[in-house]
Formats: structure tokens, sequence, C-alpha cells
């Protein structure tokens, strides 16, 4: 119909017709209301952490995926869901579905690489190397497919936003950090590239030109040299950050560190003074989910979004 003019399903089904050896019979039921999910178009780029919007609606996707009462239920919204929604958020979020719902939770999750080859494998060769830039010593760690797999599957696991049965884990935030402790400086060092700088505002020497070139890579653009960090606005995508708002939350960050405290959620209200204390036991898991930043952050509305938004 006009609403979803995209019936993959039925494609399939004209194009296959009954040679097939197994049938998955699908009950029908009452589809939960899905209209607002379908707000990221189908052709769209998702991204769980770099855009706020997406990383909502792949919450309230898991939400529902989580609530149903059993797996034929499961099979039933799934199905209209792969339907209709956009086939990356729909990927992410059955697969955090299944590994978290006790009746699913033993299942093997299909690999994102068998998902979306595209994401991985080129095309084409994309041309001759461009020069003898430093950071082209890291593309083998970029664009590699085990390292890849591993953060797509870290943040399964470790969703920022959703249930809290499934975002509230022990050492959540404490994980976050190690992970991206563990990837980060191991293969600059490796590489025997530079650290990065800390000064947002000054050029980035270094330029970059991504390998992959495929549809669902549209994202991925080249970086030229010298390049000057300014204000990434894409309206399509509601976002509106720059360095600047980067710099007040990564100064709101330190003085929690220097102080060894964290403002509570309710010092935006004049009449309390909370404070939570980061001390050797969960300061660092509350730091994690501060900077990333998840549902479980203490306070989003002072200290935001560092680590998705400095993606962007």
């Amino acid at each position: 119909n006009e609403k979803h003019p995209e019936p993959y399903g039925l494609q399939v089904v004209n194009r296959i017709g009954e040679n097939v050896e197994d049938h998955i019979t699908i009950t029908e039921i009452s589809i939960p209301p899905m209209d607002h999910l379908m707000e990221l178009k189908r052709d769209e780029a998702f991204s769980h952490f770099y855009i706020d919007k997406h990383r909502q609606l792949a919450g309230d996707l898991t939400s529902i995926f989580m609530g149903l009462r059993n797996t034929d239920d499961l099979m039933s919204v799934a199905s209209y869901a792969r339907e209709h929604i956009n086939p990356q958020m729909f990927s992410y979020s059955f697969s955090v579905a299944l590994l978290h719902r006790p009746d699913t939770k033993e299942l093997n999750i299909p690999s994102v690489v068998h998902s979306f080859p595209d994401k991985f494998v080129e095309n084409k060769l994309t041309g001759q190397a461009r020069g003898r830039e430093e950071e082209h010593r890291l593309f083998c760690f970029r664009e590699d497919i085990g390292v890849n797999l591993h953060h797509w599957h870290w943040h399964q696991v470790y969703p920022g936003q959703g249930p809290e049965n499934v975002v509230k884990k022990d050492r959540r935030g404490e994980l976050f950090y190690y992970m991206h402790q563990q990837l980060s400086p191991a293969a600059r060092k490796s590489s025997k590239a530079r650290r990065r700088r800390e000064d947002w505002k000054a050029p980035i020497k270094e330029a970059y030109f991504p390998k992959l070139d495929r549809l669902v890579s549209k994202g991925l653009t080249c970086k030229i040299g010298k390049f000057t960090i300014e204000k990434p606005q894409q309206s399509y995508r509601r976002i509106r950050v720059d360095v600047q708002a980067l710099e007040r939350w990564r100064s709101a960050i330190f003085d929690a560190i220097d102080t060894l405290e964290v403002k509570d959620v309710s010092m935006i209200y004049p009449k309390t003074t909370d404070q939570v204390a980061l001390d050797e036991f969960t300061g660092i898991d509350i730091l994690g989910n501060l900077i990333e930043s998840t549902s479980l952050s203490i306070n989003p509305n002072a200290y935001v979004n560092l680590h998705n938004q400095g993606h962007n």
C-alpha cells in the first residue's frame, strides 16, 4: 500500500515460490504500534550510537521484542518488523533481544558479516593508495572484519538504550571504558602512529580515505589533510553539535574526576544538592555510563553525550 510500499517478503515469495525445503508457519497476532519506528527509512544509514534518535528508536524496538510473551509471538512480530523496519536497525534490535530473552539467549546469533557483507567486502578496487599518510597504517585495523564484528557485537550485548534488564548490567560502564581503552591506543601503538591530540580546534594534519565504497557505507567519507572540525549540522539526522559543546562536556567530566564527585540528576532542581562519589569500586563504572552516554547516565543534562557526539 502507499503507507508501506516495499513488500520485500512478497517479492521473495514470488521469486522462490514453493521450491524450498523448510516452511515456517507464522502465527497471526495483533502487531504492537510501530509507525514511529518507520521514521527511519529503509535505505537510510543506521547508527545506534552516533545518532541519538536512532538509539532511541532501536531501544523502543528492542523493548517491543523483549515484551512479547513467547517465541511464537516474537517470530510473528519480527517477521512484520523485518518487512517494514530499517534492516540495519531491525538486525541490531532483534539481535539484542535474542541475546537477552530467557527463551532465546542460547541461540547462535548470525554474524553481521553474513547479514551485511557490503559493510566489509569491497565490490571493486578503489584505486591506488593515496600517498603515504601515517593514518593509512591503521586501515588494516579500522576496516578489519574481526575488530568490527567485535565492536558491533559488544554493543548488542551492552546496548545503551532499551529495557532496564537489558541495559543495566554489572560494571557496564567500566567495561565500556575497558573495551575502548584496549582498542584505540593498542592500534595506534602497534602501527607506530602518534596518539591523537586533545586540542579539537587545531587542524588535523593527517588525511584518511576509507576503502569501503558500498551504498550501506555511504556515511564513511574521506577526511582531507589539515582538516578543521567545525559544526556538523545534519538536519535530517537531527545532529546539532560543535567543538565548544564537546569542550564544555569534557570540562564537566574532568571536574567530576578532579573532585571525585558527579552531580546527581536532582542537581537540576534548586532544592537539592546531591552528589555521587567516584570511589575506587564504582567510579569508573559511573564515568563510563556518563561518557557514552547511556540510559544509566546519572545526569545526562550536565554531562550530555561526549562519546557519541565525538564520533560525529
